[in-house]
């Protein structure tokens, strides 16, 4: 609506037409700040319980240089990606979790049932058989809240490690397309890169990130300023090189955030083929077992 020249009040007033009401009411709100004399970023800023703040940061970032129409429609490129992505991983998972619900629950309250049991007698094993899934689960969403240390289980440092990897490549990919998106909008190379780790919600990256900045100010593009902290491969680095070269910047810097999420995706999906082979595997021996 915006691209077509709405005013961004008018833009709320009919987005505030929705039927969800959370929706609804949080364009109302902003509709009111902006006719009431606040700009887009103050508007969005004073919401930020409820908006992410990558969100509310990219529309500074681009009422700050003029170039807003360019950030939303970054912006509505990348939450499209995002679902999109969010949709085609819950297909991926779904199949698995069914076979593991099939190997650990159905079968074994089929092969009860055949042989007799009561009723009490299957809702106790139920209780004993998810017990211990939730205590892992628990102990998982604990784990995720605290901060990492370099005391790993020697069993699942590998794993972890890996998991880690494909996790610093999608948040590498997602912080250069932020960059192509400000960079797009007018902002310097170094006002680009400051904004971005501002943006990043992981820690070393945002160090990277931030490390690079001096060098860009002596005079380094930003290839070489980003080669020095061996954050990203040759290729990329290439890649990046080239757009700088051909004045086609963010260009390069959006084609390099795809090929990283690519990259990423594959290696996740390897993972989760793996993951149902074992579990196929699993489910066999399960049948096998129930049936001697």
């Amino acid at each position: 609506m915006y691209e077509a020249g709405i005013p961004l009040a008018r833009c709320f007033e009919l987005l505030a037409e929705t039927r969800d009401r959370n929706l609804r009411d949080l364009a109302r709100r902003i509709r009111d700040d902006l006719e009431h004399g606040a700009t887009f970023a103050e508007a969005v800023r004073a919401r930020s319980r409820v908006l992410p703040r990558f969100f509310v940061e990219m529309i500074a970032a681009g009422e700050e240089a003029g170039a807003l129409e360019t950030v939303l429609q970054h912006l509505a490129t990348e939450y499209e990606t995002q679902i999109a992505n969010r949709r085609a991983l819950t297909l991926e998972v779904t199949y698995p979790l069914c076979i593991v619900a099939a190997a650990l629950y159905v079968i074994p309250l089929f092969r009860m049932a055949m042989l007799g049991a009561t009723a009490w007698q299957m809702g106790m094993f139920l209780a004993r058989s998810l017990s211990g899934p939730l205590t892992l689960l628990a102990l998982y969403s604990a784990f995720t809240h605290l901060k990492p240390t370099r005391a790993s289980a020697p069993g699942t440092a590998g794993v972890i490690g890996r998991f880690s990897a494909i996790a610093r490549a999608l948040d590498m990919a997602n912080a250069l397309r932020a960059m192509a998106a400000l960079f797009a909008s007018g902002l310097s190379v170094p006002r680009c890169l400051e904004k971005t780790a501002s943006l990043t919600t992981n820690s070393k990256l945002r160090s990277t990130l931030l490390n690079a900045i001096p060098l860009l100010r002596q005079g380094a593009s930003l290839s070489e300023a980003l080669a020095t902290t061996r954050a990203l491969s040759r290729d990329t680095l290439n890649l990046i090189a080239v757009g700088e070269q051909s004045g086609k910047l963010d260009t390069a810097l959006k084609k390099a955030s795809t090929l990283l999420r690519d990259a990423a995706d594959h290696r996740l999906r390897i993972w989760l083929i793996s993951l149902e082979s074992i579990l196929i595997l699993l489910l066999g021996l399960a049948i096998v077992g129930g049936a001697l």
